[in-house]
């Protein structure tokens, strides 16, 4: 199985929020309405008076058997000093089986003929998706410049 990666997207995000880690919650229930939501990690932690959450969490949206969308999320919210923190990634990933010779010529013909849609149709979906986000935490919050 032949995987590639195309990073198309990647930038930070940080705002003063009375609840961050609230947002950060409300975040991932909006962002579910763009495609399919995989948390892989959500964690508060205190050391007295201090206290933070981590959360990360994908989006995929698939285009074929072969090609998807994904969004990787990484979310701090640091409850005491009122911030949360995002990072987002956004990639077209790939995965073809590799195997004998029609495997290849699908493999090739796959590259030139299907992948330049699909890249284009991520490239936008991408741009959907972040407008979207963009306004929906600027309207949640106030944005520091990093």
């Amino acid at each position: 199985m032949e995987k590639q990666e195309q990073n198309i997207y990647e930038k930070h995000y940080a705002m003063e929020i009375e609840d961050p880690y609230e947002l950060a919650m409300e975040f991932v229930n909006y962002m579910h309405s763009f495609g399919e939501i995989n948390v892989t990690k959500n964690i508060m932690s205190t050391n007295g008076p201090r206290k933070q959450a981590d959360l990360h969490f994908h989006l995929i949206r698939k285009f074929d058997r072969f090609s998807r969308l994904f969004f990787m999320f990484k979310m701090h919210a640091d409850i005491t000093q009122k911030r949360l923190s995002i990072t987002a990634l956004a990639m077209n990933q790939l995965q073809i089986p590799i195997g004998d010779e029609p495997g290849g010529v699908f493999q090739e013909w796959y590259m030139k003929e299907i992948q330049p849609d699909i890249y284009k149709k991520a490239s936008r979906a991408i741009k959907e998706i972040t407008k979207n986000f963009e306004k929906y935490l600027a309207d949640a919050s106030s944005p520091i410049a990093e």
